[in-house]
C-alpha cells in the first residue's frame, strides 16, 4: 500500500537547490524557511527546465507525496532562481 503526504498544495511553490538530476528526475533539498530542510525526488518527465546541479530552483509539484527517503512526487513546473 502506498501512503501520501499532502503537505503543499498544488498551486504552491518552494525554492530548492538541486543535489542530482537525470533525464527524468531530480533529487533537491528544500531552502525556504517555511518548510523543513527535506530531500525530495521528483519526476520531471513531461515539463522542459534548464537548470543543472548546484543550481538554486523554484519548483511546483502535484502536492502528492510518496512517503520514502527522499520523498517522492512529481513537478509540474521547474524554474531557476540562481
Amino acid at each position: 500500500m502506498t501512503s501520501y503526504l499532502n503537505e503543499v498544495k498544488a498551486k504552491e511553490d518552494f525554492e530548492a537547490v538541486i543535489l542530482a538530476k537525470d533525464q527524468s528526475t531530480i533529487t533537491i533539498v528544500v531552502t525556504t524557511s517555511d518548510h523543513a530542510e527535506q530531500q525530495y525526488r521528483l519526476v520531471t518527465s513531461g515539463i522542459i527546465y534548464h537548470a543543472e546541479v548546484g543550481d538554486e530552483v523554484r519548483v511546483w509539484t502535484t502536492g502528492m507525496y510518496e512517503e520514502s527517503n527522499p520523498i517522492q512526487g512529481k513537478a509540474t513546473k521547474v524554474e531557476r532562481v540562481k
